[in-house]
């Protein structure tokens, strides 16, 4: 997504990607501030979709199911009183009060509030 201006037709054009397209398509808008203006706001409009797209398309997972994944994949490697240690943190303190939340929403700032 990019606004350009073709010196040759003396035109504003609006230059974005379809995804599964190998070509970009071009919209043209005309000459002048106008011409820019509504390249300007067709590339926001392009870009506000994608964004929107990406979004819809990324769920992130609930951090009860990170924790989960991450003490199956520590079984091996620690000892069984630190797997205890490891659960009774998870599951008594950390997991009910954030584990509802999707992972990728947890900031620190919200680590410091929450707990």
């Amino acid at each position: 997504m990019s606004v350009h201006y073709f010196k040759e037709l003396k035109t504003w054009f609006c230059q974005y990607r379809i995804p599964g397209e190998s070509k970009k398509r071009r919209e043209y808008f005309g000459p002048g501030d106008a011409g820019r203006l509504k390249a300007q706001a067709r590339d926001r409009e392009i870009a506000a979709t994608k964004q929107a797209a990406v979004k819809k398309h990324q769920r992130s997972p609930l951090f009860v199911d990170l924790s989960k994944l991450y003490v199956e994949s520590k079984v091996a490697s620690i000892s069984h009183a630190g797997m205890d240690n490891l659960l009774w943190k998870l599951n008594g303190v950390i997991c009910p009060k954030i584990g509802h939340i999707p992972a990728a929403q947890i900031s620190p700032d919200l680590m410091m509030i929450g707990l």
